[in-house]
Protein backbone atom coordinates (compact mmCIF):
# COMPACT_ATOMS: atom_id res chain seq x y z
CA UNK A 1 0.00 0.00 0.00
CA UNK A 2 1.51 3.39 -1.48
CA UNK A 3 2.09 6.16 1.69
CA UNK A 4 0.47 8.64 1.82
CA UNK A 5 1.50 11.95 0.62
CA UNK A 6 2.76 14.32 3.49
CA UNK A 7 0.65 17.47 3.61
CA UNK A 8 3.06 20.74 3.23
CA UNK A 9 1.02 23.74 4.16
CA UNK A 10 -0.07 25.78 1.31
CA UNK A 11 2.68 29.20 0.62
CA UNK A 12 0.34 32.15 -0.85
CA UNK A 13 3.37 32.68 -2.99
CA UNK A 14 3.06 29.53 -4.67
CA UNK A 15 0.99 31.12 -7.17
CA UNK A 16 3.50 33.76 -8.04
CA UNK A 17 6.30 33.32 -10.64
CA UNK A 18 9.62 32.48 -9.37
CA UNK A 19 11.35 36.03 -10.09
CA UNK A 20 8.50 37.83 -8.56
CA UNK A 21 8.30 34.99 -5.52
CA UNK A 22 12.00 35.65 -4.54
CA UNK A 23 11.29 39.53 -5.11
CA UNK A 24 8.37 39.49 -2.20
CA UNK A 25 9.85 36.90 -0.05
CA UNK A 26 12.83 39.32 0.35
CA UNK A 27 10.56 41.83 0.84
CA UNK A 28 9.59 39.43 3.82
CA UNK A 29 12.96 39.37 5.23
CA UNK A 30 13.60 43.60 4.79
CA UNK A 31 10.25 45.12 5.92
CA UNK A 32 10.71 42.04 9.03
CA UNK A 33 14.17 43.28 9.70
CA UNK A 34 12.92 47.11 10.10
CA UNK A 35 10.09 45.99 12.12
CA UNK A 36 12.65 43.86 14.56
CA UNK A 37 15.07 46.78 14.52
CA UNK A 38 12.19 49.34 15.50
CA UNK A 39 11.12 47.40 18.41
CA UNK A 40 14.65 48.04 19.29
CA UNK A 41 14.19 51.37 19.14
CA UNK A 42 16.93 51.92 15.85
CA UNK A 43 15.77 54.28 12.60
CA UNK A 44 16.25 51.83 9.85
CA UNK A 45 15.58 52.50 6.03
CA UNK A 46 15.28 50.63 3.12
CA UNK A 47 17.58 51.43 0.10
CA UNK A 48 15.79 51.11 -3.48
CA UNK A 49 17.11 50.00 -6.42
CA UNK A 50 17.86 47.04 -7.89
CA UNK A 51 21.44 47.47 -8.23
CA UNK A 52 21.76 48.14 -4.41
CA UNK A 53 24.78 47.15 -2.39
CA UNK A 54 23.09 47.44 0.80
CA UNK A 55 19.40 46.66 1.64
CA UNK A 56 19.03 48.30 4.69
CA UNK A 57 20.70 51.66 6.75
CA UNK A 58 20.73 52.39 10.09
CA UNK A 59 21.01 54.99 12.26
CA UNK A 60 21.69 56.74 15.57
CA UNK A 61 23.99 58.34 17.57
CA UNK A 62 25.61 60.22 14.82
CA UNK A 63 26.49 57.14 13.23
CA UNK A 64 25.10 54.70 10.32
CA UNK A 65 25.48 50.85 9.89
CA UNK A 66 24.50 49.06 6.57
CA UNK A 67 22.74 45.50 6.33
CA UNK A 68 22.53 43.41 3.72
CA UNK A 69 19.22 40.69 4.09
CA UNK A 70 18.88 37.39 2.38
CA UNK A 71 15.76 35.39 2.99
CA UNK A 72 14.84 31.94 2.45
CA UNK A 73 12.51 29.38 2.48
CA UNK A 74 14.57 26.70 3.05
CA UNK A 75 17.02 24.99 5.46
CA UNK A 76 19.87 27.14 4.10
CA UNK A 77 20.31 30.80 2.15
CA UNK A 78 22.91 31.54 -0.67
CA UNK A 79 24.58 34.35 0.46
CA UNK A 80 26.80 34.27 -2.42
CA UNK A 81 29.44 35.92 0.17
CA UNK A 82 32.96 35.21 -1.94
CA UNK A 83 31.06 35.34 -5.34
CA UNK A 84 30.47 38.96 -4.53
CA UNK A 85 33.27 40.07 -1.69
CA UNK A 86 35.94 38.94 -3.84
CA UNK A 87 37.95 41.95 -4.04
CA UNK A 88 38.77 43.57 -0.95
CA UNK A 89 37.79 46.94 -2.56
CA UNK A 90 33.94 46.20 -3.07
CA UNK A 91 31.98 47.79 0.15
CA UNK A 92 31.11 45.48 2.42
CA UNK A 93 27.77 45.48 4.18
CA UNK A 94 28.70 46.06 8.80
CA UNK A 95 25.68 43.36 9.38
CA UNK A 96 24.04 40.70 7.60
CA UNK A 97 20.49 39.71 8.83
CA UNK A 98 19.94 36.49 7.21
CA UNK A 99 16.06 35.28 7.53
CA UNK A 100 13.99 31.83 7.41
CA UNK A 101 10.71 32.45 6.27
CA UNK A 102 8.40 29.31 5.93
CA UNK A 103 4.66 28.60 5.84
CA UNK A 104 3.92 26.19 9.29
CA UNK A 105 0.23 25.67 8.40
CA UNK A 106 -2.07 27.25 5.30
CA UNK A 107 -1.02 30.49 4.57
CA UNK A 108 0.67 30.59 8.41
CA UNK A 109 4.44 32.06 8.59
CA UNK A 110 7.08 31.90 10.91
CA UNK A 111 10.17 33.77 10.48
CA UNK A 112 13.71 33.71 12.36
CA UNK A 113 15.92 35.83 11.96
CA UNK A 114 20.20 34.78 12.28
CA UNK A 115 22.26 38.40 12.95
CA UNK A 116 25.50 38.32 11.90
CA UNK A 117 28.40 40.97 11.45
CA UNK A 118 30.77 40.73 8.38
CA UNK A 119 32.94 39.04 9.57
CA UNK A 120 31.79 36.76 11.39
CA UNK A 121 29.54 35.36 8.18
CA UNK A 122 33.23 35.71 6.20
CA UNK A 123 34.60 33.65 8.79
CA UNK A 124 31.50 31.16 8.94
CA UNK A 125 32.24 30.79 4.99
CA UNK A 126 35.92 30.41 5.00
CA UNK A 127 35.62 27.93 7.69
CA UNK A 128 33.41 26.20 5.62
CA UNK A 129 34.92 26.44 1.92
CA UNK A 130 38.57 26.19 3.35
CA UNK A 131 40.44 22.95 1.41
CA UNK A 132 44.25 22.85 2.04
CA UNK A 133 44.69 20.54 -0.19
CA UNK A 134 43.83 23.15 -2.78
CA UNK A 135 45.68 25.71 -1.06
CA UNK A 136 42.68 27.45 0.21
CA UNK A 137 43.43 27.78 4.37
CA UNK A 138 42.13 31.89 4.46
CA UNK A 139 39.98 34.39 3.00
CA UNK A 140 42.05 35.49 0.81
CA UNK A 141 42.95 32.24 -0.42
CA UNK A 142 38.81 32.23 -1.56
CA UNK A 143 39.12 35.15 -2.82
CA UNK A 144 41.59 34.55 -5.31
CA UNK A 145 40.01 31.50 -6.32
CA UNK A 146 37.00 33.79 -7.21
CA UNK A 147 39.30 36.29 -9.12
CA UNK A 148 41.16 33.30 -11.04
CA UNK A 149 37.26 31.80 -11.87
CA UNK A 150 36.39 34.91 -13.06
CA UNK A 151 39.56 36.21 -15.23
CA UNK A 152 38.93 32.01 -16.27
CA UNK A 153 35.30 32.30 -17.36
CA UNK A 154 35.88 35.85 -19.09
CA UNK A 155 38.75 34.20 -21.10
CA UNK A 156 36.40 31.13 -22.09
CA UNK A 157 32.88 32.14 -22.09
CA UNK A 158 31.65 29.29 -23.33
CA UNK A 159 32.91 26.86 -21.12
CA UNK A 160 30.94 25.56 -17.76
CA UNK A 161 34.31 24.19 -16.17
CA UNK A 162 34.89 27.27 -14.33
CA UNK A 163 31.45 28.25 -12.53
CA UNK A 164 31.74 28.70 -8.63
CA UNK A 165 28.71 28.05 -7.33
CA UNK A 166 27.22 30.11 -4.53
CA UNK A 167 28.18 30.11 -1.14
CA UNK A 168 25.39 28.94 1.07
CA UNK A 169 24.84 29.07 5.32
CA UNK A 170 22.81 26.06 6.85
CA UNK A 171 20.04 27.81 9.15
CA UNK A 172 20.82 25.02 11.71
CA UNK A 173 24.54 25.91 11.89
CA UNK A 174 24.20 29.29 13.45
CA UNK A 175 21.77 28.97 15.88
CA UNK A 176 23.84 30.99 18.14
CA UNK A 177 23.07 34.24 16.25
CA UNK A 178 19.11 33.79 16.35
CA UNK A 179 17.83 37.07 17.04
CA UNK A 180 21.05 38.57 17.72
CA UNK A 181 19.80 42.12 16.88
CA UNK A 182 21.61 43.34 19.91
CA UNK A 183 24.58 43.46 18.01
CA UNK A 184 23.26 46.50 15.61
CA UNK A 185 21.77 48.21 18.54
CA UNK A 186 25.30 48.03 20.82
CA UNK A 187 26.77 49.56 17.80
CA UNK A 188 24.51 52.21 17.19
CA UNK A 189 24.26 53.23 20.86
CA UNK A 190 28.06 53.20 21.91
Amino acid sequence: MPRPKKEVPKDILSIINKGEKNYFLNRVGEYGTIAKLSRWGIDAFLTLGNKKSFDIVVTGNKKSFNIQVKTSKETFVPTGFFQTYYDTSIPTPDFWVLVRSFAIKDEVYSEQYYVMKHEELMNYHTEKLSDPSMGMNCAEDLRRRERDLRRLRKENPDSKKYRSGVDRLYFNEIQEWENRFCIIVEAIKT
